[in-house]
C-alpha cells in the first residue's frame, strides 16, 4: 500500500530544491582565484593610482579600474586581520562592497592591507602582478570635505556652488549654489566645525537685488547671519575658538594675454586685512596690515589664536603707474605674522617669517596645523593667485625651528588650496596633476615626524568618474561633520525675504538639479 506525500511535505521538498539550486548558483558565481598563473614582476597599472600609499581607516572604498589588457580580472584584498575580499570583473572595473571594506580597514588599523591583481589574457593564460601594499593609518580623517565646484573656464562660471562630500561614503550634497551666476566662495571653518563657518557671496547679473553688495555670511548657534563689514570680504580665517574672523578686503580683477603659459591672471588692485570680533561685530585692524602702498592678503590664525599669519607685497601700480602684465609678474609676496590680543584689542609689530627676495618666489596661502607644529604654504613664480600657475608647489615649515622644505607630494602641475584635518594627520589640496586643466582633491597623510606620504585622489564610486567630470574642485576644506543648515537659510541671511519679491530670487524658486 503506497503512502501519499502531503502537500506540506511536497512544498518543503520543492523549496529545499530551489534553495539548494540558489546556493549552488551563488557558489558557482563567487569569484575564485585562478589555479595557475604567470608572475609579472611589476605592479599592476590601476586608475586611480591607489598604490603604496597611506589611507584613513574611515575612507570610502577605493574603487579602481585595472588598465591591463585582458578579458577577465580577479582582485584579492586582504590584511593580517579580518576576512579577505575577492572580486571579479570582465572589463577591469573593480567595485568594492562598502561593508567588507569598512570591516577590513578597521581590523587592520595601524597595519597594512594588500591588493593582488590577476588578469586573464586573450590567449587564456592568467597573469599575477606584484601585490600593492597600502598602509592603514591609526588616525581617522575628518568625516566630510567641503569644496567649491565650478567650470574650468572663467567665462563659464554660470553656476557656482559649495558642496560637501561624506568621505566615509560617496554621498555629495549641495551646501549653497548660486544658479544664476555671481560668486560663492571663501568658505572657512572654525576648528573644522560644520556649525561654525562662513562664506563669501555676491549676486549675479540675473539675480534680484543687483544693487546689494557682496557680503560675508556666518553660521553660529544653528543660524546664519550677515557679518557687517565694509568692502568685499574674502580669504576668511576663523580663530579656533570662534571668537574672531580675519579677512581680506580686496578688489579682484583679471587680465588676459594672447599667448604664453599663463593666459589668465587674477590679482587684487588693492587689498587690506581686518579682524571682526564675532561676539560684538566690531572690526579691528593695525595700520601695519592696511598699508596704502602694499597688498595684504591670505590671513591665517595660529593654532593658539594669538598670532595672525598673512602675506604682503608692495603695490606695483598707482595713479601715476598703470596696472599691466609686467606689474603683476613683478608682484612677490612675503610671508609675515603679527601678534594680536583680542581681549585688549592690541597689536604687536609685524615679523617677516620668510621673504620672497630670499627664495625668489611669491609666498602665499599660509595654513597652520591645528597642533601648532607646522605651517603649510605655497610658493609660485609670482603673484597671489597660484591656481593658474603650474609653478605653484606646497611647502611646509616647522614653526619651532623655522626650517622649511618643498613637499614630495607635489607634481609638475599646480598644487594649491590646502587644508588640515582636525588631528593634524591629514591634508587635502587641489591638484591639476591629472590633465593640467581640472583641479581634483588629493588626500595626503602627515606622520608624527612631519613626513608626507604619497597622496591619492578623492575616491569616487565610479572609477571612470574623473574621465568625464568636467568641473574643477576649489578650496577643499576638511570638516568634522555635515553642514545641516539648508541653502534657503544660508542665502536668506544674504538677501532677507522682505527685501525683494520671492519670485525673482533664484534660491526661492522651484529647485533645479544640482548635478
Amino acid at each position: 500500500m503506497s503512502k501519499r506525500i502531503s502537500k506540506k511535505t511536497l512544498g518543503l521538498i520543492v523549496w529545499g530544491a530551489l534553495a539548494l539550486s540558489a546556493i549552488g548558483a551563488w557558489w558557482m558565481n563567487q569569484p575564485r582565484l585562478p589555479a595557475k598563473w604567470e608572475e609579472v614582476q611589476r605592479l599592476p597599472n590601476i586608475f586611480p593610482d591607489y598604490c603604496n600609499t597611506v589611507i584613513p581607516p574611515n575612507i570610502a572604498p577605493l574603487n579602481f579600474k585595472v588598465n591591463e589588457v585582458g578579458n577577465d580580472y580577479r582582485v584579492r584584498i586582504y590584511g593580517e586581520n579580518g576576512e579577505e575580499i575577492l572580486l571579479s570583473s570582465r572589463r577591469g572595473k573593480i567595485i568594492i562592497p562598502p561593508k567588507p571594506w569598512r570591516e577590513l580597514l578597521l581590523k587592520n588599523r595601524g597595519g597594512q592591507i594588500q591588493l593582488e591583481v590577476y588578469v586573464k589574457s586573450e590567449k587564456g593564460g592568467w597573469q599575477h602582478f606584484e601585490p600593492v601594499e597600502n598602509a592603514v593609518a591609526q588616525e581617522n580623517i575628518d568625516s566630510h570635505l567641503a569644496y567649491r565646484l565650478l567650470g574650468s573656464v572663467c567665462n563659464m562660471y554660470n553656476r557656482i556652488g559649495i558642496y560637501q562630500r561624506n568621505l566615509e561614503t560617496y554621498e555629495e550634497t549641495p551646501v549653497v549654489v548660486n544658479e544664476r551666476g555671481g560668486c560663492i566662495n571663501c568658505h572657512s571653518f572654525s576648528n573644522n566645525d560644520p556649525n561654525l563657518f562662513s562664506f563669501h557671496v555676491r549676486p549675479g547679473s540675473a539675480s534680484a537685488g543687483e544693487n546689494i553688495p557682496a557680503a560675508m555670511i556666518g553660521v553660529r548657534d544653528g543660524r546664519a547671519e550677515q557679518f557687517k563689514t565694509t568692502g568685499a570680504p574674502g580669504y576668511i580665517s576663523w580663530r579656533a575658538d570662534g571668537k574672531a574672523v580675519a579677512f581680506a578686503l580686496g578688489m579682484p580683477r583679471q587680465i588676459f594675454r594672447s599667448h604664453g603659459p599663463e593666459i589668465r591672471d587674477v590679482f587684487d588692485c588693492k587689498s587690506d586685512l581686518a579682524i571682526a570680533d564675532t561676539s560684538t561685530g566690531q572690526a579691528s585692524a593695525s595700520p601695519e596690515i592696511q598699508k596704502a602702498d602694499h597688498l595684504e592678503t591670505f590671513p591665517c590664525w595660529s593654532a593658539d589664536g594669538k598670532t595672525l599669519y598673512y602675506c604682503t607685497a608692495p603695490t606695483q601700480w598707482s595713479d601715476e603707474i598703470p596696472m599691466d602684465s609686467d606689474g603683476i609678474k613683478n608682484t612677490m609676496f612675503d610671508l609675515m605674522r603679527i601678534a594680536y590680543d583680542i581681549e585688549s584689542d592690541t597689536w604687536g609689530e609685524p615679523e617677516v617669517v620668510l621673504a620672497s627676495a630670499d627664495v625668489g618666489k611669491s609666498l602665499i596661502e599660509p595654513r597652520t596645523s591645528p597642533d601648532g607644529k607646522y605651517l603649510l604654504f605655497c610658493m609660485s613664480d609670482y603673484g597671489g593667485f597660484p591656481i593658474n600657475q603650474e609653478s605653484c608647489d606646497l611647502y611646509m615649515m616647522e614653526l619651532s625651528s623655522g626650517a622649511y622644505r618643498r613637499l614630495e607630494c607635489n607634481s609638475d602641475k599646480t598644487d594649491s588650496w590646502h587644508s588640515w584635518s582636525n588631528n593634524s594627520r591629514w591634508i587635502v589640496f587641489s591638484s591639476k596633476r591629472d590633465n593640467g586643466l581640472f583641479a581634483r582633491p588629493y588626500i595626503c597623510y602627515i606622520d608624527e615626524e612631519g613626513r608626507e606620504h604619497k597622496p591619492f585622489p578623492l575616491p569616487q564610486k565610479d572609477p571612470d568618474f574623473y574621465d568625464t567630470f568636467l568641473r574643477t574642485y576649489n578650496l577643499p576644506e576638511l570638516v568634522s561633520g555635515p553642514i545641516t543648515l539648508s541653502q534657503e537659510e544660508l542665502l536668506d541671511a544674504y538677501i532677507p525675504p522682505e527685501m525683494v519679491d520671492d519670485s525673482s530670487v533664484p534660491w526661492r524658486q522651484e529647485s533645479t538639479s544640482y548635478q
